[in-house]
C-alpha cells in the first residue's frame, strides 16, 4: 500500500518500513522475492520465447483438439450441438448419481 494516509506504521517499525512508492519499489527490487521472480521470468524466456518449434507444436495441438464437426474458423473446440449433448449428458449423470436430492429440490 503506497498511500501514506491509509497506512499506520507501528512505533517499533518506524524507520524500517518504506513510506513512499519509490521506497516500496526499491525495497521490492532488493528483496528475495524480486530476485526469484526475475530468475523465473528469465527461465521462461529462455525456454519458450523465440522458439518456432514450440509455436508449431502448440498450433498442431490446437488443431488436434478441434473437433472435425466444428467449423475450421471457430474458436470453440467442439460444435454447439456437441456442447449441448455434453451438458445434457452431464445433467443426466448428476440426476442418476443424486436422485433423492434432485427429487426433493423439484418438489
Amino acid at each position: 500500500m503506497t498511500d501514506p494516509t491509509a497506512r499506520i506504521v507501528r512505533d517499533n517499525f518506524k524507520g524500517r518500513v518504506p513510506l513512499t512508492p519509490a521506497e516500496f519499489a526499491s525495497a521490492f527490487l532488493a528483496s528475495g522475492a524480486a530476485i526469484e521472480n526475475r530468475m523465473d521470468m528469465d527461465s521462461y524466456r529462455n525456454e519458450f520465447v523465440g522458439k518456432p518449434e514450440r509455436a508449431l507444436a502448440y498450433r498442431q495441438s490446437v488443431t488436434a483438439e478441434h473437433a472435425t464437426t466444428a467449423r475450421k474458423g471457430s474458436s470453440y473446440t467442439i460444435s454447439i450441438p456437441m456442447q449441448t449433448r455434453a451438458v445434457m449428458l452431464r445433467r443426466l449423470q448428476i440426476l442418476r448419481g443424486n436422485l433423492a436430492t434432485e427429487l426433493t429440490v423439484v418438489m
